[in-house]
């Protein structure tokens, strides 16, 4: 085995890390879509204003679950 990979440890914190980087990036576009589709045919905003909305909201979230 190589030198590089010898030493390498796994943490549960890296672990757990891992999962909730993966769940706030697979979280994104689902909340986007729901966003946009609520403002849009609901509430009949421009679909660009809509779009920019739901990337604040989605960033945010996002921004929420990563500080944690």
């Amino acid at each position: 085995m190589p030198a590089t990979f010898r030493s390498f440890v796994v943490n549960s914190s890296d672990v757990v890390g891992l999962l909730k980087t993966n769940l706030v990036r697979g979280t994104a576009i689902p909340i986007q879509l729901v966003v946009l589709y609520l403002l849009v045919d609901w509430q009949q905003i421009p679909y660009l204003v809509a779009n920019a909305v739901a990337i604040v909201v989605s960033g945010l979230f996002g921004y929420v679950l990563d500080g944690r």
